[in-house]
Formats: structure tokens, sequence, C-alpha cells
């Protein structure tokens, strides 16, 4: 009797013990059995200030020129040229020093909107100057050689872009690339550094519409002449037009903001009431801020934007702002057309005025006072902007106490004369 109860019991245990290692295998193949879940994507933002990123990688999608999205979990691969007298210092993700090899990290997208920081620092100089070998190379009247690090840097980042067809023999962008495109088309392309900065260049002389190409922090604008005067693009968006390109007729530009922009901005007559950090930031602000205001184009997305604030754009925009109420009546800006295609540019003139009178007094006036034979009043004299007194530009007369009547004169240096 015990024999049967003991089995009985051992086969219930064995039953036991089956039905739960079943369950647990049932668990685990509905486990594994589960759909995979969808990847998501993360927005990775690149800080890079004075240096140019190439972001790249097969789940990656850039949004704007300093913003990817990018599939979780996916290899990124980042290079990085710096600007000239600039080299890298470290590279980091969110916070985290990645390792660099010639300029270019690589790491897997974060589960998270992330941040990549370029840090720089300045180019080492030698600690002792060494002789250099002698070169083949001819060198140009208008341009020194390359420097050899900073050549390389070129080639390397046109080859990251596939641009290298279209690079001269010291690695700039040939300006046959430039024809048809806009400046904010080149600034998105990421091909700022490849452009040299022609207004760097004392040998390129003035002439109508003469287009000079610079670049700062990565964003690309121009400098004009029409006419003679300097002027800038009020389109930023639209083709620049080339040199020799025909001008319409000017046309008087009234918006405070514009006007404002140029007064205070590069070779403006107040432009030494702002602190510009260097000549390629001054056309830069002037430039894209006279377009911000004339049509709404520039390259930032508002004028508060990371990339405007690293610019100085955002700096030079809350001054404008604050001053564009003491900009003179005589300070002048004009609008012209160069195409239906291509953008207008503006330029201004300033012809500051004053006010002149003059006060005749008496040379002893203990024999003038009181005495009817002598009198201050009407005497005549004409205002001349010449020395030999042949360009006249005015009359004054005395009244009784000597004080002539006020003519209003451009700044300049005048003479009189006796009439």
């Amino acid at each position: 009797m015990k024999v049967g109860k003991r089995l009985t019991a051992f086969f219930l245990a064995a039953i036991l013990i089956l039905t739960s290692n079943v369950t647990g295998f049932a668990e685990e193949t509905t486990a594994d059995q589960q759909p995979e879940e969808a990847k998501s994507t993360y927005l990775l933002t690149v800080d890079a200030e004075d240096s140019t990123v190439t972001v790249k990688g097969d789940h990656v999608e850039q949004k704007t020129a300093s913003t990817y999205q990018i599939e979780v979990r996916s290899e990124v691969v980042a290079s990085v040229v710096p600007a000239d007298g600039k080299e890298i210092k470290e590279v980091r993700v969110n916070e985290e020093q990645m390792d660099l090899a010639d300029g270019t990290v690589t790491f897997s997208m974060p589960e998270k909107d992330s941040l990549l920081q370029v840090i720089l620092k300045e180019k080492e100089q030698a600690a002792e100057e060494t002789e250099e070998p002698k070169q083949e190379v001819t060198q140009t009247e208008e341009w020194e050689l390359p420097d050899e690090k900073e050549y390389q840097q070129r080639l390397q980042l046109a080859k990251a872009l596939g641009m290298e067809d279209w690079l001269d023999e010291e690695g700039w962008l040939d300006d046959g690339y430039f024809a048809g495109k806009s400046d904010l088309e080149l600034t998105e392309s990421g091909v700022v550094p490849l452009i040299r900065n022609s207004i760097t260049n004392p040998k390129m002389s003035r002439a109508v519409t003469l287009y000079n190409k610079i670049t700062y922090n990565n964003i690309s604008s121009a400098e004009f002449a029409v006419d003679g005067k300097l002027a800038f693009c009020l389109e930023y968006a639209k083709t620049t037009p080339p040199a020799g390109t025909a001008t319409g007729t000017p046309t008087e530009i009234t918006n405070s903001g514009v006007k404002a922009a140029m007064y205070y901005g590069y070779t403006g007559p107040a432009a030494a009431q702002y602190n510009f950090s260097s000549t390629s930031q001054a056309v830069l602000v002037t430039a894209t801020l006279s377009s911000y205001y004339y049509s709404g184009q520039s390259p930032f997305s508002s004028a508060t934007s990371g990339n405007a604030q690293s610019t100085g754009f955002t700096a030079f925009y809350n001054f404008v702002e604050a001053h564009k109420a003491s900009v003179p009546s005589s300070f002048k800006a004009y609008a012209v057309s160069t195409g239906s295609n291509t953008q207008h540019l503006g330029y201004w003139t300033y012809a500051p005025t004053g006010t002149m009178y003059l006060t005749k007094t008496s040379a002893n006036t203990a024999m003038t006072d009181n005495n009817s034979c002598y009198s201050l009043g009407n005497a005549v004299y004409g205002v001349y902007s010449n020395s030999a007194c042949t360009t006249k530009v005015g009359t004054l007369t005395t009244g009784t106490n000597g004080v002539s009547n006020p003519i209003s004169v451009n700044e300049g240096t005048y003479y009189r004369s006796a009439i």
C-alpha cells in the first residue's frame, strides 16, 4: 500500500515538473516571437565655430546647415576641417570626448537628441624657424604659395564633398563654380572653406559691380561695387550677379533698417561706433542684415538663432535696432536691379550738412560804438568752395548786430570774399 502511494506521489511530482517546464518554454517561445520594435531617430546638432563639419552615414538625413536626423545606434562619421590658423583641440558628443583620427570621428548615434561640439585652438607656431626647401613652383604675382597643411585640408574636404574637379592648383574653388549659385546655396552646401576670401586681395581693382567673395564662420557672402560705390547683396537667397553685370536705375531705399545697417556697417559713416571682430565679419553682418531688412532673406533661420549669434549677426542686429532713429536724413541708401533672376544690390551716399554764418565785429570799439559813421550791418560776403573764390555756394549778409544770415552747406572747407 505504501509502495503504491509513493509511486502515485512520484508520478504527480513528475507531472508538475513537466508542466512547469513546458509552461516556461512556451513563455520563452512567445517572447522570442514578438515582433522587433521599429528603430527611432534623433536629432544631432553640430556646434562648430570656425570649422566645417561633414556628417555622413547610411541613416543620416541633413535637416539644416547644422542639424541632422539620424537613426538610433547607426554609425555616424563626422569629418572636421578647421578654419585657417586653427587646429582641432577635441571633438565631443554629449560632453564625451571622441577619438580623433585625421580630422574624423566615428560614433554610434545615442538614443536621444545629441550635441556634437568641435573645440579648436590657435595653430601652434614652430619653436624655431628652419630653412624651407626650394620649391619648383613659381609664385604668382597676386597670391602666396599655399600652406601645405591647409592645402591638404581643403583637398580632404573637397574629396568628401565630391568637389575635386572644381579646385584650382592651390586647392580653392574655381570662379566658374559660383555661376548661377546664391550665397545661401554655397553656405548650406558646406563648401565655404574652399572659397578664397577675395576681399583680402589688395590688387583687386574697382569696377562696376565688382564681385569680391568673402566668408566668415562658414557663412558665404560678398561685396560688390556699383559705379565705384561699395555695395551689398539685398536678396541673399538669389543668384549673385557676376562682375560686369549691367545695373538698372537706382531706387532710393526708405527702409530704416537697411539704412541703419549700412550707416553703422562696414565702411559706413558711423562704423567706428560698432566693434567688429574682423573685416570679413563686418562685410558679412552688414550684407546679411541689409538683406534681412530689405527682403527677409538671410542665411539664418531667425535673427537670434545659434548661427546668427555665433557670427555676430544677432549683436549687430540688436545694435542697429537701438540706433535706427539716429541715422541722419542726409544719409541715403539705394537699390539697383541686376536682372530678373539675380539679386538687387544696395549702396549708400552721404553728404553731411552744416550751418554757416558770419559775425562782424569792430577792431576799435572806442571809435565805432555809438558812431553813426560806422555800422556792422549790410556787409555782404560771398562763400566759395575753392580758394580762388570762383565757385560760389552762398551769400552772407550781416544785420545791424553784425551777425549774418545762416546758410546750409555740405561738410567741407569754404572761403569768403567781400562783395
